[in-house]
């Protein structure tokens, strides 16, 4: 094993505020690059995965800061259904 580097630590990125969708295939979070910012705010980005973890794929732009990701209650099957608060 080798030692963390500083490129390691800028590589850094936080999962946050993870949902569920209605119907429980699938999850939407919020991953924040630590420590690049847009705007004075952490770069943020909205992703969806499989619950069975098949799958993974940004839902958002990633030239901005999202946050909040929500699914809607009679969202239709898939990420076309989730939605967040933007910066």
């Amino acid at each position: 094993m080798r030692p963390v580097t500083p490129e390691d630590v800028l590589a850094f990125a936080s999962l946050t505020d993870l949902q569920t969708s209605p119907d429980g295939m699938l999850i939407a979070f919020v991953r924040g690059d630590a420590f690049k910012e847009f705007g004075g705010v952490t770069k943020s980005q909205i992703w969806i995965a499989s619950t069975h973890g098949r799958t993974t794929q940004a839902s958002t732009s990633r030239q901005r800061a999202d946050w909040s990701a929500r699914w809607s209650p009679d969202a239709p099957r898939g990420p076309t259904g989730v939605w967040g608060s933007r910066q």
